[in-house]
């Protein structure tokens, strides 16, 4: 049985790749900084290794933040920034471009009308998951939102999902976390004994061979494993 369902944001409920460029490109476009195709895979690359790191605990949330625009910096033979400024204005952009994901109002709404306490559980940012989160008009659907920032810990960390049990007392067994990352979604949720719904639209492999109990690649299937798991 489903009883409440946990939601990761970047990348499930919104398109993150999509609002990174556009944020990505006016950063760097303040700073005289020319981006292309080329500049922003580097920097993916930078940046998804820093944040792999931050769930494997091998950097503190600061380090993430602002390392990644030095070593970017770096590799383009740049001088180096003011990078908390740099990421200041960063999580404001995300904040404000945001881009739903086909299927994500719809599969709210529809959970919603099921009666189903929804939550988000996010390792983003206060300050870029909560203006999100407002602008996509999907806080309307949340009963509460859990963000790493606040909470101390990163997910997969079992202490980020003790701390959201502990404030709504959910039930492990009737509880769906739905999320797009294997390391920290996946990873989290099993280690937690939820249910597990891993959003796949690339069809990537399970690489960590996790026993996730749905893979999905369109969110709205999300409304008809919980209607028949309700």
């Amino acid at each position: 049985m489903i009883k409440t369902v946990l939601w990761d944001v970047d990348a499930t409920l919104l398109n993150f790749e999509a609002s990174e460029e556009i944020s990505i490109q006016k950063l760097f476009a303040k700073y005289g900084v020319e981006m292309d195709e080329e500049r922003l895979a580097i920097y993916q690359k930078i940046n998804r290794g820093y944040w792999l790191g931050l769930e494997e605990g091998r950097y503190d949330r600061h380090t993430v933040l602002t390392k990644r625009f030095d070593d970017f910096f770096d590799v383009l033979g740049l001088p180096h920034q003011d990078t908390d400024a740099m990421n200041d204005f960063y999580q404001l952009a995300l904040g404000t471009y945001v881009v739903k994901n086909k299927g994500a109002k719809e599969t709210l709404e529809a959970i919603g009308a099921l009666g189903l306490p929804q939550y988000v559980v996010s390792n983003g940012s206060t300050i870029a998951q909560e203006n999100k989160l407002e602008n996509s008009h999907f806080d309307r659907y949340m009963k509460d939102v859990f963000i790493s920032e606040k909470i101390g810990y990163e997910k997969p960390d079992p202490r980020f999902f003790k701390a959201v049990a502990e404030s709504i007392h959910y039930d492990p067994k009737k509880t769906v976390i739905i999320g797009d990352s294997l390391t920290s979604d996946m990873t989290g949720g099993v280690n937690a004994g939820l249910k597990t719904i891993w959003y796949n639209p690339k069809h990537l492999e399970n690489a960590l061979h996790l026993p996730i109990d749905h893979t999905i690649e369109d969110l709205t299937e999300v409304i008809e494993i919980v209607k028949n798991e309700k």
